[in-house]
């Protein structure tokens, strides 16, 4: 299996090794557009639990200047991002013929 694609859908393929952040970006606005998966950004989980039972996430989620929500979900899937690392800053290599 490669290793640069989501599953179901493969990188668009292009003519260079390396790909621009905005093709990144429109990659991945379209594969949660095609699988029908519902993205939130910049929100924060207050509380989550699981009922084994009915095999069901309960989840409050707060978002900047919205109403707190709470939804149910069969799956949850949480992406911290590289800003919850304690501040620390990713290392990015100088790379010949990196756009």
């Amino acid at each position: 299996m490669r290793e640069d694609h989501l599953p179901f859908f493969s990188f668009p393929g292009k003519g260079s090794d390396y790909v621009s952040g905005r093709d990144v970006a429109d990659h991945l606005d379209n594969y949660q557009k095609a699988l029908g998966l519902h993205v939130m950004t910049s929100a924060r989980i207050t509380t989550a639990s699981y009922d084994s039972l009915a095999n069901i996430w309960t989840i409050s989620i707060s978002r900047s200047g919205l109403p707190c929500i709470t939804v149910t979900a069969r799956h949850l899937v949480v992406a911290t991002g590289v800003g919850t690392l304690g501040g620390v800053a990713p290392a990015v290599p100088s790379i010949p013929g990196k756009v």
